[in-house]
């Protein structure tokens, strides 16, 4: 420093003199306070003002900004530019680690070429390089929102060749119905002010007249002059929208078919503790579905019927061996106290082996089991009046099929002319054997073992009963004067009953 100082003659204040004179633009150097610690007489020529410009704030009259804003919004961060006597470029550049403030000041060129326009709006090099060759579309706008740069990317964006751009309105390009949203969030960026979201997601409209959703962030805000220039970064989320559209269309059909859908949908996981259950659980058990969520106010297994509770763990347990869908029937207890009885059917989602979940509904079947418990109900009454008519009654009584096979035979314990048979574990003993004997006959049909004509003269009655609903038939028992009665009734598709009963004594009597 010496030598230096010796080559050039002077104090230090002099070499640092001839420094900024001859290698930078004028400077000056403020405490972060305000305070003037060094002017170079270079930028006290350019800004043509006395030494004795001790503090920043001595610049008010020189300039219409507001410089303690400048001052800020510098310390801040951000590079700010504004203009003294009216000619005068000077921005303001804040290191905060020595906490000064370096003033570089100089007089605008007549022309200037894009690049130094570019760099003075403050697009730094290191990183002016980068935003011209990124997919993400750079924007610099001034205070009215007019575009003032862009980068390359806006032609494959948004289709404009970058000339056609600038001069251009940023809300010339948004949709009707985000302007206010952007109009409103670029306002709050313009003041510093941060909202609550860092971006907007909104249309804009291409060169081809169509519409795209961009997303677009805030980089910085730069002072030009005193003037705020907005720097946006932007790229095109319009797949993404069309996926979350699709998806949002998707849940909406979901959210109708469950709505609409008798009992529940629910997804739980291997414990039964419910991750979702649909609303239409309240009306199958009484209680809220958010009751079930995560076992909140109760578990799903905890109104399950006590004598049940077996049954669904051991179908769990085999569910989560195998990924076959399976169903099982099982009751619960409603909130009012009442069983009701519910079909479930459930699907295991697996990953690599692992159960992840099981998806399934859930069906109120409770009218189902009634009428399921009457009709068998009713059959064991209708059972049991058969026997007790058949064991009050002498008559034979065969239920036959269409084709005239023997489908069960009833006969009476003092008949002296019917055969053995069994029916539903009942034995049932004849007397006397039938010209025609019907012993072990059930399975077979009538021709294979009673002669012709009669075989096909049976086979006719029961042609006109199906056709009729009932006829009643008269005839003589074969090889005997004795008469017989037959009443044959359609009992079932193709499937009559013939109640035969000896009226001998009856016909000698009138």
């Amino acid at each position: 420093m010496g030598d230096l100082i010796s080559a050039i003659g002077g104090t230090p204040d002099a070499v640092l003199d001839f420094i900024t004179t001859q290698l930078l633009d004028p400077i000056a150097i403020y405490s972060e306070a305000g305070e003037a610690i060094y002017l170079s007489s270079a930028f006290l020529n350019h800004v043509q003002l006395p030494s004795s410009i001790n503090f920043f704030a001595d610049f008010a009259d020189k300039t219409p900004v507001n410089l303690a804003e400048l001052w800020q919004r510098s310390i801040a961060g951000y590079t700010t530019l504004f203009l003294l006597q009216e000619e005068v470029q000077c921005s303001l550049q804040f290191f905060p680690q020595q906490k000064l403030m370096f003033v570089l000041a100089k007089r605008p060129e007549a022309e200037g070429t894009a690049d130094h326009h570019r760099s003075w709006t403050g697009i730094e090099a290191k990183w002016a390089a980068f935003a011209r060759h990124s997919l993400n579309l750079f924007l610099e706008a001034d205070e009215t929102g007019k575009i003032i740069y862009s980068t390359p990317a806006i032609e494959q964006v948004l289709g404009y060749d970058v000339k056609q751009a600038l001069g251009y309105y940023l809300l010339d390009l948004i949709h009707p119905q985000d302007i206010n949203d952007f109009d409103l969030i670029y306002r709050l960026w313009l003041n510093g002010i941060e909202p609550a979201k860092r971006g907007i997601e909104c249309r804009w409209k291409t060169a081809a007249n169509d519409w795209v959703y961009l997303y677009v962030q805030r980089l910085r805000v730069n002072i030009e002059f005193g003037r705020p220039r907005m720097i946006l970064t932007a790229y095109n989320i319009t797949d993404r929208k069309l996926l979350e559209a699709e998806l949002q269309a998707s849940e909406q059909k979901f959210r109708s078919l469950v709505l609409n859908m008798p009992g529940a949908a629910f997804r739980c996981d291997g414990s039964y503790t419910m991750g979702y259950i649909s609303d239409g659980i309240q009306d199958v058990s009484g209680y809220l579905a958010s009751d079930f969520i995560n076992d909140r106010t109760r578990s799903f297994l905890s109104i399950v019927h006590p004598e049940d509770i077996e049954l669904i763990e051991a179908s769990l347990e085999a569910a989560m061996q195998d990924n076959h869908a399976n169903t099982l029937e099982y009751r619960i207890i409603h909130a009012d106290g009442s069983i009701r009885w519910m079909s479930e059917r459930r699907q295991g989602v697996f990953h690599n082996g692992n159960l992840l979940w099981f998806d399934g509904i859930l069906l109120d079947i409770s009218d189902r089991k009634r009428a399921e418990a009457q009709l068998h109900q009713s059959i064991a009454m209708n059972h049991a009046m058969m026997q007790s008519m058949m064991e009050s009654t002498p008559d034979l009584v065969v239920r036959l099929s269409s084709a005239g096979e023997i489908l069960s035979i009833y006969s009476d314990r003092n008949s002296d002319y019917y055969t053995d048979h069994s029916y539903a574990g009942r034995k049932v003993e004849a007397i006397a054997s039938f010209p025609y004997p019907f012993q072990d006959k059930v399975g077979h049909c009538l021709d294979e073992f009673l002669p012709y004509p009669l075989s096909e003269q049976c086979m006719t009655y029961i042609d006109r009963a199906l056709k009729t609903g009932e006829i009643e038939v008269k005839f003589r028992i074969p090889n005997s004067d004795r008469m017989g009665e037959a009443r044959i009734t359609v009992i079932g598709k193709n499937e009559v009953l013939a109640i035969v009963r000896e009226i001998t004594e009856h016909r000698r009597v009138r």
